[in-house]
């Protein structure tokens, strides 16, 4: 398989970017990366050329958050196909693979295959921590997963999952492009797209096995042990204090 991990980043997340790198390069299957920087970023790809890495910018300028995000998927997702690329792995640079990723997700049958991290969502007022794997509830609506309904290792069929860590094959890069549900919408360019997929027929799942960890906030910082996986599942804490 031609495989290309393909990175949307920006300068904020450099206070992760040497462990991410780390374990993109500890993963066990052969594989191109490629890093797009939001447009306008020329001081980090600077740095990320400084590094040695595979790094272009954003040829296209955007006005907000998810419109950066939007672009530099739609980036990668026409690199990968026309360079012939079998499949395309989305990872979010402040989500950290472990070790053997990209050799489970490519093991696994699936058109899109996503791994799982940990996100914070307002639930009923509340910042509560989540994985960001939606289950089909039917009629077009989905339900998010519960932390205990992906700790044990399993392959799901899911409704949508999050683009943080997601494999998705050529053919259905083909067919499916990447957008948001709205001009005005603040997001959800990966639940669209798994949304999209799943009505052209193609299987969406989810392998529990990779785990990932995210890092929306310093490694050292005390709320970043939300977003880690536990031994026992009986040790979460599910709910985010700011």
């Amino acid at each position: 398989m031609k495989l290309l991990i393909g990175v949307v980043t920006h300068g904020k997340h450099r206070y992760v970017l040497d462990q991410f790198v780390d374990a993109l390069n500890k993963q066990t299957v052969r594989s191109d990366v490629l890093f797009v920087v939001n447009n306008g970023e020329f001081g980090y790809l600077k740095l990320l050329q400084s590094m040695k890495l595979n790094v272009v910018e954003d040829p296209l300028p955007a006005k907000s958050r998810i419109e950066k995000i939007v672009n530099g998927r739609k980036f990668l997702r026409q690199y990968a196909l026309d360079k012939g690329y079998d499949a395309l792995l989305f990872v979010d640079s402040d989500v950290l693979l472990p070790e053997n990723a990209v050799e489970l997700l490519t093991q696994t049958q699936g058109d899109v295959v996503a791994g799982v991290y940990l996100e914070a969502f307002n639930l009923g007022g509340k910042t509560v921590v989540a994985p960001r794997v939606f289950k089909d509830l039917g009629g077009g609506n989905c339900q998010l997963y519960t932390y205990e309904g992906v700790a044990s290792s399993q392959v799901l069929e899911v409704g949508a999952a999050g683009f943080g860590c997601c494999l998705i094959s050529r053919k259905v890069l083909e067919k499916i492009g990447i957008g948001t549900f709205s001009s005005e919408s603040t997001g959800g360019e990966d639940v669209k797209f798994f949304l999209d997929a799943r009505k052209q027929g193609f299987k969406c799942v989810a392998n529990t096995l990779v785990k990932c960890t995210h890092c929306p906030f310093p490694l050292d910082d005390p709320k970043a042990d939300l977003f880690r996986w536990k031994t026992r599942v009986e040790d979460w804490k599910y709910e985010l204090e700011y």
